[in-house]
């Protein structure tokens, strides 16, 4: 088979064209990583910064035979905020569907300062 000067630009501009597409593949791939993590970057310190703002600490606590998240409200509620607002933000946080808990299970609990 017989190539002509013709033939080789063509091969040489389809190569050059396919390289093209994926320069531009991997740079759309990079920058949208790049504008993920800048997005995940500034949640998180919006997420610290209102936990700060508001005097909210998070602990862990793990859940004990007989426990319930309404026990667990009362227990670290000391903000007079309304017992079911609490027990909404518990399940929030741990996304939890129900108020169903295990024991051994370990979920986290917002402190709130009063100061």
């Amino acid at each position: 088979m017989n190539y002509s000067a013709k033939d080789f630009q063509e091969m040489r501009m389809m190569k050059k064209a396919s390289e093209d597409k994926k320069k531009a593949e991997f740079k759309r791939k990079f920058i949208f990583s790049g504008l993920i993590l800048f997005i995940i970057f500034i949640s998180g310190m919006f997420m610290t910064t209102y936990a700060d703002a508001n005097n909210i600490k998070v602990v862990e606590y793990q859940i004990q035979a007989g426990d319930t998240l309404w026990g667990i409200a009362e227990d670290y509620n000391k903000s007079n905020k309304d017992i079911r607002e609490y027990i909404y933000e518990l399940k929030k946080i741990n996304e939890l569907d129900s108020g169903l808990i295990n024991p051994g299970q370990t979920i986290k609990v917002p402190v709130y300062s009063n100061y």
